[in-house]
């Protein structure tokens, strides 16, 4: 629950399968125009949707490779879902649209479009695995994973969390093992790697940024529209 005026997010019953949700009005029920969010990806990982951390009272939706900053506008006869920027997970060369090969069920029973196998082992794809805010710089740290070689390398991209732009890019030094959880959270010019193996045992890695390292050009976001930036609270 979030928002400005409150609103919730809801995976209908109905739907069958995760990945899809619905922005209603706490107070009257509504849905809000614009309020399905669904990616149409190829990935069988579910989407993502919760609210922005900040006071902005904005929503993130993020798919496998996509993080959309949403917000809710009044429209005159009822609220409604419109983008403030688009954050795209950052490919090391550039790559191909891969081909589609007919439609195939997901375990859950979603249909979706069925990619070619070389498609998979691209390695220019890098999928989404998460993003942390820190309000002290207000900046967003987006997490993801490429592949190289025979290996996943984590990555982690600062955007601006007023435009999207993105600021800076370092990548992990230990190796991405998918089999374990991984949590990554940012407290100013530290940013910590916490890894949980299926042994239950915890890895910390600690990283300390230095902003005269590795600066690098602005890189503005996909825009898709105007927006109009909110008062931030002060600590």
């Amino acid at each position: 629950m979030g928002g400005i005026p409150w609103h919730y997010l809801i995976t209908p019953p109905a739907q069958g399968y995760k990945g899809v949700f619905h922005v209603k009005s706490l107070e009257t029920g509504a849905m809000a125009k614009n309020g399905v969010l669904d990616m149409d990806s190829v990935s069988v990982e579910p989407d993502k949707a919760f609210f922005h951390t900040d006071d902005s009272g904005r929503i993130f939706h993020m798919g496998p490779s996509t993080l959309r900053v949403l917000r809710i506008r009044d429209g005159g006869h009822g609220y409604e879902i419109v983008p403030d920027f688009v954050i795209d997970a950052y490919s090391p060369c550039s790559t191909n649209t891969p081909q589609v090969d007919g439609m195939i069920l997901t375990s859950s029973g979603r249909q979706v479009k069925k990619l070619l196998l070389d498609a998979y082992a691209d390695p220019c794809y890098e999928s989404l695995q998460g993003v942390d805010y820190e309000n002290d710089l207000d900046i967003l740290a987006v997490t993801s994973v490429s592949q190289r070689g025979d290996k996943l390398v984590g990555h982690v991209c600062f955007h601006d969390n007023q435009t999207g732009a993105l600021l800076n890019r370092v990548e992990l030094e230990e190796a991405w093992d998918e089999t374990c959880d991984h949590s990554i959270s940012v407290d100013l010019d530290t940013l910590v790697h916490i890894v949980k193996t299926p042994q239950r045992r915890y890895h910390c890695h600690v990283y300390k940024l230095d902003r005269t390292v590795g600066q690098r050009e602005v890189k503005q976001p996909r825009q898709t529209g105007k927006r109009r930036k909110s008062a931030r609270r002060g600590r």
